[in-house]
C-alpha cells in the first residue's frame, strides 16, 4: 500500500472536546476508519458515552477520559493520565474550545485569559506533551475560517483561535520531521441549535459559494491530513471560500 493511503485502522486518536458537536462529529469518522479513540470530555459526560457507544458499535476501542483543560499548567498531568489509560497515541485532535460572547467595548482581562488558556495554551502544551512520546504523529489543531478577520461578537475567541493558528505555524516547525501538523479552518457547517433561517441565510451571503457547509466535508479533511506523509503546515479553509472575502460575520 502506499503511504499516502495508509490506513488508519488500529491507530489510536485523542479527541479533545471530543463528545458533542463537531467533536462527536470528528471522533465518530475517525471510529469508522478503524480507528481507536479517546474521547476528552469535561461537562458533556451524557454526550460522552452516547459517543462513546457510537464508535463501540463500530467494532474500536474507547477511552473516555473527564479533565478541565482550562488550565496550561496540569496539561503534562492530563496527557500522562490517556497514555497510562490507553497506550501510545498516534494522532491528536485539538478540538475543545470555548466561544464566549463579548466585544471590545466590554470585555473582561478574564474573558481573554480563559479563552487563550483553553484554545491555544493548553493545545500549545498538549502538542508539545504528545510529541514528546518520541514517536511519528500527527496533530490537527481546529481553528475557524475567521482567522483571517475576527468575530466582533466574540473577540476573545476570535483572539484565541488566530492564535492557535500561529502556534499551528510554530509547531510545525519545531516539531518536525517526526510530527505533521496541520489545521483545518471551518465555516458554517454546523449551525448552532434553534437559529433561525433569516440568519442562516445571511451567512450563506458570507461566503463565495452561498451555503452552508456539510459537516462530512471537515471529516474527509480530516482523514486526508491524517493519511497524508508529506503534508505539514497547512490549512484547510473549509468555508465555501469566505475567508477570501475578508468581511465580518454580519450580527
Amino acid at each position: 500500500m502506499s503511504k499516502t493511503m495508509k490506513t488508519l485502522s488500529k491507530r489510536r486518536a485523542l479527541v479533545t472536546g471530543g463528545a458533542h458537536r463537531l467533536g462527536k462529529i470528528l471522533t465518530s469518522a475517525l471510529a469508522r476508519q478503524g480507528c481507536n479513540v479517546v474521547i476528552h470530555y469535561h461537562t458533556s459526560g451524557k454526550d460522552a458515552e452516547e459517543t462513546a457507544e457510537i464508535c463501540r458499535e463500530l467494532g474500536v476501542t474507547v477511552h473516555l477520559i473527564e479533565w478541565d483543560l482550562s488550565n496550561p499548567d496540569k496539561i503534562g498531568e492530563f496527557f500522562h493520565e490517556v497514555s497510562e489509560s490507553a497506550g501510545p497515541i498516534d494522532f491528536l485532535i485539538n478540538s475543545a474550545s470555548m466561544y464566549q460572547e463579548n466585544r471590545a467595548e466590554s470585555v473582561r482581562p478574564g474573558e481573554f485569559q480563559d479563552a487563550m488558556n483553553l484554545n491555544a495554551f493548553s493545545p500549545f502544551f498538549l502538542s508539545r506533551a504528545f510529541a514528546e512520546q518520541d514517536r511519528p504523529g500527527h496533530i490537527i489543531n481546529i481553528l475557524d475560517g475567521r482567522i483571517k478577520d475576527y468575530d466582533r461578537r466574540h473577540i476573545s475567541y476570535s483572539l484565541s483561535k488566530q492564535t492557535l493558528f500561529s502556534l499551528t505555524r510554530i509547531l510545525c516547525e519545531e516539531l518536525a520531521p517526526q510530527i505533521q501538523v496541520n489545521a483545518i479552518a471551518p465555516g458554517i457547517v454546523l449551525p448552532p441549535e434553534g437559529t433561525s433561517n433569516k440568519k442562516q441565510e445571511l451567512w450563506k451571503e458570507g461566503n463565495l459559494l452561498k451555503k452552508i457547509g456539510d459537516p462530512e466535508e471537515i471529516t474527509a479533511a480530516l482523514v486526508f491530513l491524517l493519511k497524508s506523509e508529506f503534508i505539514t503546515g497547512q490549512v484547510l479553509f473549509i468555508d465555501g471560500g469566505r475567508h477570501l472575502k475578508g468581511s465580518f460575520y454580519g450580527t
